[in-house]
């Protein structure tokens, strides 16, 4: 058998290899797809609840924070007096509303 190679590449060939290789691949751009689909308008709808549903949330959460009751210190007792002049109710009807209202 004849050890000679009978395969031989052309000079320069390896050199321009990768250039040949990309000028004939196509470049196309890659293209995604979403998940899944909703109309714009679906979109601008859950967007409008979701703004809605937080200012619903943070104005409960500001009901919670608020005292209900204010604080007994902040009237004179002058004051109070002034006021149940004012209106036309005896003092053992003021009693007996407190009194059933500190439950």
């Amino acid at each position: 058998m004849n050890k000679r190679n009978h395969f031989s590449v052309p000079e320069g060939y390896f050199e321009q290899f990768h250039n040949t290789i990309m000028e004939q691949i196509e470049r196309k751009p890659s293209k995604t797809r979403p998940i899944f689909r909703l109309p714009a308008q679906l979109k601008y709808a859950a967007a409008i609840s979701a703004i809605f549903i937080i200012c619903g949330a943070l104005y409960i959460k500001s009901l919670y924070d608020r005292p209900l009751y204010t604080q007994a210190e902040e009237y004179s007792n002058e004051y109070i007096d002034d006021l149940l002049d004012c209106y036309p109710i005896d003092d053992y009807t003021f009693y007996t509303y407190l009194t059933s209202n500190d439950k």
